[in-house]
């Protein structure tokens, strides 16, 4: 709900440049403990390259980031976008067209063609789910798809760049791959949802009791498209062929925006509402805390690009960490 609210707060020409071969995992998927070190610094200056007016603070929050390959990344800032190839040294923004549809989250498919998806799951006003797609890396849209709820609800992107759509269906937790290319046709591929473990009935008339999770102690909070879980106890898990498998535990936090694996560990962004509602982005590696980074931001999602960097976003820009210091470059 604290993204929902965060949210609430706020090529083709171009192919010919762009490689898109070698797709890694980017987030959907070092030490030494000194809380001043680790703020947010200033926007890195300097004169755009290829960019004919230096980049401008953004206006809006910052929904989501896409790392595609490489050093190129796109921003997607509700109803506009901003493209780096330099790894964020410099920024584009794209030109604004009628068609260009709110945006909270981003994807590439197989075809090098851009979605973006739009979707509220109906807190005051009605459910929706909107999806839009464009073959010349934003610069135009096609008329937006929208579904319906009741009966196919897509509100997560669970592929990753390069590869065919599939997304992740709200409470159900049910997995689709888009059949066409237009994102009409969905195929069922199948269920994220935690395992049901009944116990017997003591009463026939009373519904069996089903555990949130397998072999861990509920609530659970997901992140990365179900393949991370986070426990209020402090323990995170992360999904394998196996079932879940406990990765670390951070209890140096009771609540998590965003969890990333990169470059051989695995980050998240959280606070500790016991202590204060500092937001920290921490590191894990080898099953414990290995480091953490105090910031001053409400919300900070989290991507990896192809080059192992870690990328940070939220409503005040983007950043990369680089060492201990989180450099704002948007």
């Amino acid at each position: 709900m604290k993204r929902l609210r965060f949210l609430l707060s706020s090529f083709g020409s171009y192919w010919g440049r762009l490689v898109f071969a070698g797709l890694l995992v980017a987030c959907h998927p070092q030490p030494d403990n000194d809380e001043h070190k680790g703020e947010l610094s200033a926007p890195v200056a300097g004169k755009p390259k290829s960019v004919s007016e230096p980049p401008a603070l953004p206006t809006h929050a910052v929904e989501d980031l896409l790392p595609i390959h490489g050093d190129t990344l796109l921003a997607a800032m509700q109803f506009r976008l901003a493209l780096t190839t330099d790894g964020g040294r410099h920024w584009r923004d794209l030109p604004r067209s009628r068609s260009m549809p709110l945006i909270k989250r981003l994807a590439m498919d197989q075809h090098h063609t851009l979605w973006g998806l739009d979707w509220w799951p109906g807190v005051h006003e009605a459910p929706y789910s909107r999806l839009s797609y464009s073959t010349d890396l934003g610069e135009s849209w096609a008329k937006q798809h929208e579904f319906d709820p009741g009966t196919f609800f897509p509100s997560e992107f669970y592929s990753q760049p390069g590869h065919p759509i599939q997304m992740v269906t709200h409470g159900e937790d049910k997995l689709y791959q888009m059949q066409d290319r237009f994102g009409k046709e969905w195929a069922f591929t199948r269920s994220l949802a935690e395992r049901e473990r009944q116990q017997p009935l003591i009463e026939p008339t009373l519904p069996p009791v089903v555990h949130v999770a397998q072999d861990t102690i509920p609530p659970a909070t997901y992140f990365a498209a179900r393949r991370f879980k986070f426990l209020k106890t402090g323990h995170l898990f992360a999904r394998s062929p196996k079932g879940w498998q406990l990765a670390a535990r951070v209890d140096v936090l009771n609540e998590l925006d965003d969890v990333c694996p990169c470059q051989g560990s695995i980050y998240v962004t959280g606070r500790n509402w016991e202590v204060d509602q500092t937001l920290y982005l921490v590191q894990v590696a080898n099953g414990r805390v290995q480091d953490s980074i105090r910031t001053n931001e409400e919300y900070l999602g989290l991507r990896c690009d192809s080059n192992g960097r870690l990328w940070l976003f939220g409503s005040n820009g983007v950043w990369q960490k680089r060492g201990r210091v989180l450099q704002k470059l948007y």
